[in-house]
């Protein structure tokens, strides 16, 4: 289990990549989720108007 922590030397390049792709999927995520309820609610704001 410690070499797979330790990844022959490169534990700390890898699990940083790992960190940093996580992360990045992430906020991803989170940003596009925020965009699109912003923009459903720029479309009912629209569609209450036209009524």
């Amino acid at each position: 289990m410690t070499d797979l922590m330790y990844m022959g030397g490169y534990a700390a390049f890898v699990w940083s990549a790992y960190a940093f792709f996580f992360f990045s999927i992430i906020m991803l995520f989170v940003f596009n989720f925020m965009k699109l309820k912003n923009k459903e609610k720029i479309l009912k704001d629209n569609d209450s108007r036209r009524d």
